[in-house]
């Protein structure tokens, strides 16, 4: 089901409403995510090895840009992906019950945006 941006009543900004998933599609994203996730840290971590264990790979500029994306994607898949996951699994119900959500949203905007700077 697609979500619909909805007026919030207290002011103007539109808020949206998240419709559940049904169970299979819950779980077909929560199989494709943890499959990206795995993916993700591995080739990565792959990418990571080899540029420190060949100096060949070293001596070019370029590789120098591509270890630094590596390590941007790596530090994306560690950090924020596994609160993604959490969110797909149970639309953070688990959470709520020791974290207010207004809290939560914070946590989440943080870790998603402040992982870049």
């Amino acid at each position: 089901m697609a979500s619909f941006p909805t007026m919030n009543k207290s002011s103007s900004v539109p808020t949206q409403v998240v419709q559940p998933h049904s169970e299979e599609g819950a779980i077909g994203s929560v199989i494709a995510l943890s499959f990206v996730i795995f993916l993700t840290i591995t080739g990565n971590a792959a990418i990571i090895v080899i540029f420190r264990v060949f100096k060949r790979v070293r001596k070019q500029v370029t590789n120098h840009f591509l270890i630094n994306l590596a390590i941007s994607d790596l530090i994306v898949a560690l950090v924020t992906m596994p609160f993604w996951l959490v969110w797909e699994i149970d639309r953070w119900r688990s959470v709520l019950q020791w974290i207010d959500k207004d809290t939560l949203d914070r946590i989440w905007t943080f870790v998603d945006i402040g992982k870049f700077y």
